[in-house]
């Protein structure tokens, strides 16, 4: 296996009702009486009793109205705005402001790809519940997609944002992820004109830069490709400077190696799935609480390890002295797969950086909820006390 990369220059009250009875007349001033009493305090001592003109006042008994149990949530969140998503979009040229002239860069990649196109619809499944385990990998979808993003270690553990796009200390921002299926028609992986799709087979590709748009990349060069195999494909994008691609070649090294390692032993991955998966030496195993905190200005990062023991989906909670808080942001923001074991002791690793409405912080509970895929209903994996910080 080799990996390189050769450069050069070439995202009412109603009032209560109130029932006169058969009954004489009644004067204007008691029928005023009887209506503020309705409307500012509780009901007199004579209130349904027989008396003339007699006012019977019914109310209905309260109804404790039982909390719903969770779904599985959606994957659009209302804050999906805030998101750190190029729109893999901008201008062909750069402006060399020594000469004055236009240019464009251009970087060769050259790689191993027979671990990519020996990945077969039985070893897919194996694949990604090798990544749900691994903590250096997240699984969500996106775009119609299954797909792995790359997380990096931070001290802390290993992290990566909600829409798998890193900025790193030199300036890049960028991001590698293995996806299982195609993405939606409406993907701006599909629809922009500088994503090169690299079909089977081939091995080596020319990858000619553009200059972002965005205003928070504003002038970065942007490379981005989809190496497409039959039953895997890996998607590529860094926006940097004009030397070389650092992170574009070591994460796609990162999936060529858990990728050959499912590969070269198909039939035992397939026979223990995600328990089987390799994490690194230091990796605690056993299942943990919930961390909470709070990155940067209107983030949030969970952290905890939980074993469903089944595959399928899993979701965080919060829930502070007035119920769920931000339901649907945190739960499409920590939507993902992790890994499973028939052993209780073994614990899966999950992270979900994601954006949050700003504001003070407070104390609640952080509840894992579970929705395995053989249609079971939604279940609570674990509960913990939690102090969310303010974003």
């Amino acid at each position: 296996m080799r990996t390189g990369l050769n450069y050069g220059i070439v995202e009412p009250i109603g009032v209560r009702m109130f029932q006169v009875m058969a009954g004489g007349p009644v004067s204007n001033r008691l029928m005023q009486v009887v209506a503020l009493i309705a409307l500012v305090g509780p009901q007199p001592a004579w209130a349904g009793r027989s008396a003339r003109p007699s006012v019977a006042v019914t109310s209905a008994p309260p109804v404790a109205v039982a909390q719903a149990e969770p779904t599985l949530p959606s994957l659009l969140s209302p804050l999906e705005a805030q998101l750190v998503r190029p729109d893999l979009m901008g201008v062909d040229l750069a402006l060399d402001l020594t000469t004055m002239s236009r240019h464009q860069i251009t970087f060769d990649l050259i790689f191993d790809r027979t671990p990519f196109d020996a990945v077969t619809l039985p070893i897919q499944k194996s694949l990604f519940e090798v990544f749900a385990a691994d903590p250096r990998w997240r699984v969500t979808e996106e775009d119609g997609a299954m797909i792995a993003y790359l997380r990096v270690a931070d001290g802390a553990g290993w992290s990566v944002p909600r829409s798998g796009y890193h900025r790193s200390a030199d300036g890049a921002t960028w991001r590698v992820d293995v996806r299982a299926g195609a993405w939606d028609p409406t993907s701006r992986w599909l629809t922009s004109p500088y994503v090169k799709h690299l079909p089977p087979g081939i091995g080596k590709a020319r990858m000619t830069s553009w200059v972002m748009a965005d205003p928070a990349m504003r002038g970065l060069h942007a490379s981005a490709m989809s190496i497409e195999s039959p039953g895997v494909a890996v998607d590529l994008f860094e926006a940097g400077g004009a030397v070389d691609r650092p992170h574009t070649s070591a994460g796609l090294v990162q999936a060529q190696q858990t990728i050959m390692t499912v590969v070269g032993a198909a039939a035992y991955f397939a026979r223990e799935g995600g328990a089987a998966a390799r994490v690194p030496a230091a990796e605690p195993a056993a299942p943990g609480v919930v961390l909470v905190t709070a990155p940067s200005a209107g983030t949030l990062d969970l952290r905890a390890r939980v074993n469903p023991g089944v595959p399928g989906w899993t979701w965080v909670r919060l829930v502070s002295d007035r119920g769920p808080w931000n339901d649907a942001a945190v739960g499409a923001g920590t939507r993902e797969r992790v890994g499973f074991s028939s052993d209780p002791t073994r614990g899966f690793y999950m992270q979900s950086a994601f954006p949050a409405p700003q504001g003070p912080g407070f104390t609640g509970t952080a509840e894992v909820w579970f929705k395995p895929d053989d249609g079971g209903p939604a279940r609570k994996l674990s509960s913990t006390v939690v102090t969310v910080p303010a974003r």
